[in-house]
């Protein structure tokens, strides 16, 4: 009845039958045994054929029935990841592995230390592995990550850092630190986010340090560096270096690069769009009362379209410091 109800894309019937199975194996093993035999039969092939040939909506339906037949829908989601071209399909079968959970990840790490995968579904499993965080598998995820942090294709070594600061915070500190000497600028802009992330002091001196760097010799790549940091300084907080806080350094940039003055102009070196956006955002997240002057002078030197942004960000801090 299973296969038919597949074929006929009656998945909500389906995930009925295996909800009430899944309830059920709490009292009889007659339960568990059905499914254990479903998922050895045609089902999880007929669920791979049908979440690679339909849209998002029928493969969201289906991650239910793969999470309910757990080990036995493992093989069929790797080859998902393996073979298909499509980014979306991949995610999808992705996101049913993480819900599936440590199940998942002994095959993962095999598909890791096989190194047979190709790059994108080798970053594929990376990401899944960051997101279930078994702590049983930390330590061999751990031996595993290595050869990725210094592997020769940079998105690999992107997601091998992200996955590194998902499982492991702040012990992968001096990784972090020796990311932002990576020739890439996306690896160099996942190891910013990664000490944010951590609340890395030293990530925090070596951004000063970059920032100094860009301000005295701006270039459009350097931007996206510089756009990173800002962001970074939302999840900093307090933290100080040389006895300033990233709140300090912020409201120094746009009282310097950001503020319209003197008949509308600015000083040397104006912030681009994105990065204003992101001490807006870095704002919103930890600004104190010390940023509604600046903050103020600014919506008022700007073009509308940022009038709305702004006034959010202050709004946001208003908030947090209980003004009524």
């Amino acid at each position: 009845m299973i296969p038919e109800l597949i074929k006929r894309d009656r998945y909500t019937e389906v995930n009925h039958i295996f909800s009430a199975l899944k309830k059920y194996t709490r009292w009889t093993g007659l339960a568990g045994m059905i499914l254990e035999v479903l998922g050895q039969g045609p089902a999880p092939l007929l669920l791979k054929e049908k979440f690679l040939a339909n849209k998002k909506e029928i493969r969201m339906a289906i991650v239910p029935l793969f999470i309910a037949l757990e080990g036995a829908a493992i093989p069929g989601l790797l080859d998902i990841l393996k073979t298909s071209k499509d980014q979306w399909v991949r995610k999808n079968a992705g996101e049913a592995l993480i819900q599936i959970g440590p199940a998942a990840t002994a095959h993962l790490l095999e598909e890791l230390e096989s190194q047979m995968a190709p790059a994108e579904t080798t970053i594929d499993i990376l990401r899944v592995l960051g997101e279930i965080k078994s702590p049983e598998w930390k330590t061999p995820l751990l031996k595993v990550l290595p050869r990725y942090i210094s592997h020769e294709h940079p998105k690999l070594r992107v997601q091998a850092l992200h996955t590194l600061c998902l499982i492991t915070a702040r012990e992968g500190e001096e990784v972090f630190l020796a990311g932002l000497r990576d020739p890439h600028i996306e690896v160099r802009k996942m190891a910013v986010w990664c000490l944010g992330m951590i609340r890395s002091e030293q990530g925090l001196e070596k951004m000063v340090q970059m920032l100094k760097q860009i301000n005295a010799s701006p270039s459009p790549q350097m931007d996206q560096i510089e756009t990173q940091i800002y962001h970074a300084f939302g999840t900093l907080g307090n933290l100080q270096v040389a006895g300033e806080t990233p709140e300090e350094i912020l409201l120094e940039i746009l009282e310097k690069r950001g503020i319209k003055r003197w008949g509308g102009l600015f000083q040397k070196n104006p912030l681009t769009d994105s990065a204003l956006g992101a001490i807006c955002d870095a704002l919103g997240k930890m600004g104190t009362e010390r940023a509604i002057r600046t903050l103020n002078e600014l919506k008022k030197s700007l073009d509308g379209h940022w009038i709305p942004k702004v006034g959010e960000v202050l709004k946001k801090i208003e908030e947090r410091a209980g003004y009524s």
